[in-house]
Formats: C-alpha cells, structure tokens, sequence
C-alpha cells in the first residue's frame, strides 16, 4: 500500500522473520562472561580509520581483529527497579563495521539492520537465554544477491559465538550422499608437494617460524577462496527453478561459510602472551564441527578445561587438533557411517593434555605431511603425542608442557 503527498511517499510491506531461541543450562552470569569474553567491545579508532577513507587500516582490521565486537550493551534488568524487582537482561549491539560496509555499499537501507541487536536474559531458574532473529531472513528483503551473502556469512558466525556462550554442543547432521560426492569432490584439494613447504622454511632464521608463516599464508587465501567461491555459487544456481536445488545450494553455502569461519580463526594471532584454552580450543571446535564432521554425519562432543597457554603453544595446539580431527573424518568412518568424535583438553602436574578421539575403526594413525606437520608442531612446543587404539575407536593425546 502506497499513500502520497505532494512532497513524499510512504510504502510498506510485510517480510518473514526468524527468531532464534538458545536457552542455556549455563547461570545467566556465566553465559554473559563467556560472551563478553569472547565477543570483545568494539575497537572506538576504527570507526575513525574508516570514515578517513584510511584503506590500509581497514585491511589490517580485516586481517587480524575480530569478526564480531560488541557496539554498545544495554542493562535493561535494572529498568525495572522501578517496578519492584530487578531481573537480568542485557540488550547487545553486535556485529563488524566492515561486513557492515560490505552491505550498504549496495543497498543503503541495510543500515537499518547493522550492528544486529541480541538480548540476554535469566529465566526463571536463573538460567541464560539469548534470542535474536537469524541476519539472512531481513536482509533478504532486498533482493540483492551481495547482502544476502553477508547476511549468510552472519548467520554462521554469530550462531557459532552465542551457541559457544551457551555452551551448545553442535549436533551432526546429514546431507544427501550424491550431493555430499559432489560437495567432497570440490574440497579434494591436493596437498603441496613436500619441497613446497620445505623451502620457506629452510629460508627463515627459525624453521618453524617458517612453516608457521607458510601455514598462515595458506589459511589466509584460503579464507578469501571460501568467501569467492559462496559468492559464485549462488550467483551461478540462485535462478533454478528446482524446488530441491536451492535447498541444496544453501546447505553446500552453509558448508562454505563454515570452513570460511574455520580458515579465519586459523589465520589469526594474538598479541596477548597468553590464550583462554577453553576460548580458542573451544571456538575452533565447534568451526571444525560445522566444517569438516557434520557434513558426514559425525556427531562432535567438546570438553575443554579451564585454563592458559602461551598464545603460540595454543595456535599451534589449534593445528594439530585441526589435522587430528580432519584425519579421524577421512579415514576412521568407512563407507558414510554415522560415528562420534570428541575433542578434549585439560591441566594436571603441568601438562595440557587434548585428545581427539573417534569411534570408528582403529589404527588410523596419522599420515603423510600431515602426520608429519602434527609430529614437528608437538615437537615444537616441547610435547608428544600418544596413540590409543583398539575396536572402540583412536584417540590420539597431545602432551604439551605449560611451560617451555
């Protein structure tokens, strides 16, 4: 319905939402913590460095911060001290001014939507619940295919951040076997031959300095491929007029997305000195969960004490559970079974201890470059690993030293 005056115009329509709901077992206190904690608030310069026009900055902003941060945080609860009884609720502001920026360079009006807005609140029993309604189903509105693609890439990452605060264990689940073929056969990347990886690291001072600097460099183009390759997908199929096609398509975008958020938390570094175990363990998990083991139906189980490790153990801890966990995928569940991997870490007499084990068939053992990148990244930190296997399923520990 349209309504005009000799000056404006009004118009209006009615678009679909969906609302999520994760309710926690989690204390509302614990679940703020941990969301807050990993969400960090937004950085006040870049808003500057960006309305300068400064191209340089926003890179390295891109590159090494956040991919989320929080805006602004509101304290609803104590509004209503004037009614008599303060309940916790907390409204966030939440999202990235670049991926922002991605949006409202074609279509203005998505401003509207950006930061997205999450709201933190206790039930009755004092637990945490977060609500907030899923990027894609308002930025569809548009009809253009560029907002929805970042509306996708938010869907992703904020479900994996606020699902983690809540302490969700993401379920595994299936796709259909011809187009799960088609999906593996574009991920069948063929590995560097030895040499490849051999010469940027005999030309460093310090060899695994650089075999980690060839790593990152991979996992950074990878990341960008990722985001490429959604992008063609949906512009090359969004037209079909097949009801189960689209369908597939967004699944397949799914995956994408995932090992998008996946090669983006391997591509970062901390300047800190030390690293929460249960942040970054815990973050790269439930990306490898959504990336590598869902697709094939492999349910994942994460466990993660409480605890620190010097940043660079930590990253490097980070590769080896994602060559462990990639291993177990490939060739511990024949012919599409269903099975279960867990990921655990934990401190005890100065050791972290993280395993990964799996339930399919035994003696997997680690193989080729990477069993060899896992062995010289242990080695690198001072640990070892350790191998159990029997008719149960493998599980390979990583002994790491909490000091060096």
């Amino acid at each position: 319905m349209t309504q005009a005056t000799a000056q404006a115009s009004v118009a209006s329509q009615t678009i679909a939402v969906e609302h999520i709901r994760i309710s926690s077992r989690r204390p509302f206190g614990d679940v703020r913590r941990k969301l807050e904690g990993t969400v960090p608030k937004l950085d006040a310069g870049i808003a500057e460095a960006l309305q300068s026009g400064d191209q340089e900055r926003a890179k390295i902003y891109e590159d090494n911060e956040p991919m989320l941060s929080i805006f602004v945080e509101r304290d609803h609860g104590s509004l209503l001290l004037i009614w008599g009884r303060r309940r916790n609720t907390v409204q966030y502001e939440i999202g990235n001014p670049l991926t922002a920026s991605k949006m409202t360079r074609h279509q203005l009006a998505a401003a509207l939507y950006a930061p997205l807005r999450v709201v933190l609140f206790e039930d009755e029993q004092g637990h945490g619940i977060l609500e907030y309604d899923r990027p894609s189903s308002f930025f569809g509105q548009y009809g253009d295919d560029a907002v929805t693609e970042v509306g996708r890439y938010l869907d992703a990452t904020l479900e994996a951040v606020l699902q983690q605060s809540c302490g969700v264990t993401m379920p595994g689940c299936g796709v259909g076997r011809g187009f799960q073929r088609r999906a593996s056969a574009m991920f069948d990347i063929t590995l560097p031959h030895e040499d490849d990886i051999r010469s940027p690291c005999l030309a460093a001072s310090d060899p695994v300095e650089g075999l980690d600097l060839f790593l990152r460099e991979n996992h950074h183009r990878m990341k960008n491929m990722l985001t490429l390759l959604g992008a063609w997908l949906r512009a090359d199929f969004i037209s079909t007029a097949s009801v189960d096609l689209p369908k597939a398509i967004d699944g397949f975008e799914r995956r994408i997305l995932a090992f998008g958020r996946l090669y983006d938390l391997l591509s970062r570094h901390s300047d800190r000195r030390y690293t929460s175990v249960v942040d970054y363990i815990g973050s790269l998990s439930l990306a490898l969960a959504a990336a590598i083991l869902e697709p094939r139906g492999i349910r994942c189980e994460v466990t993660i004490g409480d605890g620190f490790l010097d940043s660079k153990r930590c990253e490097r801890l980070g590769l080896i559970i994602v060559e462990l966990v990639t291993n177990a995928a490939k060739y511990a569940f024949s012919d599409q079974q269903p099975g279960l991997v867990r990921i655990e870490a934990f401190y005890g007499d100065g050791f972290w201890h993280c395993t990964v084990k799996d339930s399919g068939v035994g003696a997997r053992g680690a193989r080729g470059l990477g069993g060899r990148i896992v062995e010289d990244l242990a080695r690198a930190i001072g640990g070892h690993t350790v191998t159990d296997s029997d008719s149960d399923g493998t599980a390979i520990t990583v002994v790491v030293p909490h000091r060096s």
